[in-house]
């Protein structure tokens, strides 16, 4: 079995490079009380959980792009949705979006949110492409130094791992037109 077909196979048991908790595992552990029914591992594909996370606040409307700059400069990058879920630090009442990673729903690109702020505890979507009120709050993750700005991919193995069953599905289409 190859590497990318044992990352494949981790996945098809719920599991991520190398062990790492799957999306359904992260929303049960954060005792959640509502998650709306788009965020799944289909629109939001395994990330790495980085270390150095940080929360950042402007208290200002933003934009989600100032967002990622203000990032960048203090050398973090915006979180995914397996960070914001793996943060242990969030106390269930405020807003925290993570912009690393986005999903198109209904022609929406969408970003996952926690929210409490003395309502019941959520994991929502937020619209990137309006904008944030000083309320909102964002995960950001220190940059390793081989990272470039703004570049949030999957892990080598677990591209490999998507690409290969992605030929896998096509050659099945091909197979089956051809009868």
């Amino acid at each position: 079995m190859s590497y990318a077909q044992a990352a494949l196979a981790g996945k098809a048991a719920g599991r991520y490079n190398g062990g790492m908790k799957s999306l359904p595992e992260l929303i049960k552990e954060k005792k959640l009380d509502w998650v709306n029914d788009d965020i799944t591992a289909d629109n939001f594909p395994p990330q790495e959980v980085r270390k150095g996370l940080k929360l950042f606040t402007f208290n200002r409307y933003i934009s989600s792009e100032d967002v990622v700059k203000e990032m960048e400069r203090e050398g973090y990058t915006p979180a995914n949705v397996y960070e914001l879920l793996s943060w242990k630090e969030w106390d269930g009442s405020q807003w925290v979006a993570a912009l690393g990673q986005s999903a198109g729903v209904n022609r929406v690109r969408c970003v996952s949110c926690l929210y409490g702020s003395g309502a019941p505890r959520r994991l929502s979507l937020g619209d990137w492409a309006r904008g944030w009120y000083g309320d909102c709050a964002f995960l950001g993750a220190q940059q390793d130094s081989g990272t470039k700005k703004s570049e949030l991919t999957l892990s080598l193995e677990l591209r490999i791992a998507k690409l290969e069953a992605d030929v896998k599905k096509l050659l099945a289409v091909i197979n089956t037109e051809r009868l």
